[in-house]
C-alpha cells in the first residue's frame, strides 16, 4: 500500500510487482537506434489497485523504477518506449476502491549489472523508497 497524489487529490494504492525483465532487444534496437548500443532493456511489469476510491481514471500513475545488484538505479535515462512495454494511462474507470489496471516500465542497463529490483520513491516515499526484489 503507497500513498499516492496526482498533485491534486491523495489515495492510497497498491502496487504490485509482477515481472522483472528482459524486454525485447529488436524492439528496443529498432526503437533506440544507435542509442541502444552497448544496453540491455528490461521491463518492469506491475498492477495498480485503487484502495481508497480517489477518482485517479485517465492520469499517468507510479512509475518504477529498476535496481542493479548494488542497489543503485542503472544510470539510464530512456525518453521513450517500445510496444511491448510501454507506460499507460490509469483506465477511466479507475475511481473506485478495487479498480485495477496492469501497467509496465522501461529500463536499460549495460550488460554486466542486470536488473534485479524495482523501486517507487514518489510522494512520500522520497528517500525512503519501497523496493521489490524478484526471486
Amino acid at each position: 500500500m503507497v500513498s499516492y497524489s496526482d498533485g491534486i487529490d491523495e489515495g492510497l494504492l497498491a502496487i504490485t510487482v509482477t515481472a522483472i525483465e528482459q524486454a525485447d532487444q529488436n524492439e528496443f534496437r529498432t526503437t533506440f537506434g544507435d542509442r541502444a548500443q552497448g544496453l540491455t532493456p528490461y521491463c518492469i511489469r506491475y498492477t495498480v489497485e485503487n484502495l481508497t476510491g480517489i477518482d485517479f481514471g485517465t492520469k499517468v500513475g507510479p512509475k518504477l523504477e529498476a535496481l542493479v545488484g548494488d542497489g543503485e538505479t542503472t544510470g539510464t535515462f530512456i525518453t521513450g518506449d517500445i510496444p511491448s512495454c510501454a507506460p499507460r494511462l490509469s483506465p477511466g474507470d479507475f475511481d473506485h476502491p478495487g479498480a485495477r489496471y496492469e501497467n509496465a516500465d522501461l529500463d536499460a542497463t549495460s550488460p554486466d549489472a542486470p536488473v534485479v529490483a524495482a523501486r517507487y520513491d514518489g510522494n512520500d516515499y522520497d528517500g525512503s523508497p519501497l523496493v521489490w526484489r524478484m526471486p
